[in-house]
């Protein structure tokens, strides 16, 4: 009797919307050695009416003489043990996000420190977001009415790089919508608010203990 193999999978991966028949994507890491970009695509069996995932893994597009577009596996796994191994991951954890993100999201306090400067930016504000603070989002007057812009910082390039992604649209909605609420409350009551200290260059560190 063979030994059976013991692998390390770790998975990273994220929901995807409105992209053709991919639900979601990201990247695995074999016994810490290996890691590789992944996605995982549903569709609808025709005999049971089910639907059912797959995953794939990396291919590079080939291209003939005569414009015939074929593609090639990048990497695979070459035991069936192995395969299952990182497919049982990868739809564990896509089964993971789907179930927090059924979850409805508690939006806890709001904070909201209108600006002064009389432009596009509207105010800073501090959300809770199911007992997670984020600080020094923008509420931003646009085209189409307010929006939010996620804290973020200027690189050594000098552009600016997000530091926070709402990666749920329903989320994003619900921020704005607690933000452009407070915001309107705020403005009718300038003498309890006021402008936060000017925000640093630098993104902020937090130690891990």
């Amino acid at each position: 009797m063979m030994e059976q193999k013991k692998y390390y999978i770790n998975a990273n991966l994220w929901l995807v919307k409105d992209r053709d028949n991919t639900i979601a994507q990201g990247k695995v890491c074999v016994n810490g050695v290996i890691e590789f970009h992944v996605a995982v695509r549903q569709y609808q069996d025709k005999e049971t009416n089910e639907e059912k995932r797959f995953g794939t893994f990396p291919q590079r597009r080939i291209e003939d003489k005569d414009g015939n577009v074929s593609y090639a596996d990048v990497c695979f796994p070459i035991t069936a043990e192995l395969r299952f191994a990182i497919q049982e991951t990868v739809f564990k954890e896509v089964d993971a996000l789907e179930k927090a993100r059924r979850q409805i999201p508690e939006i806890g306090e709001v904070l909201v420190y209108p600006s002064k400067k009389g432009d596009a930016l509207k105010a800073f504000c501090n959300v809770t977001i199911n007992d997670f603070a984020v600080r020094g989002i923008r509420l931003m007057e646009g085209k189409n009415g307010c929006f939010v812009s996620m804290p973020s910082y200027r690189n050594k390039n000098g552009e600016w790089q997000d530091q926070i992604y709402i990666t749920d649209r329903q989320v994003l909605h619900r921020i704005t919508e607690a933000c452009k609420e407070e915001y309107r409350k705020a403005i009718h009551a300038p003498e309890s608010v006021r402008n936060p200290e000017e925000r640093e260059e630098e993104p902020l560190s937090v130690e891990w203990k």
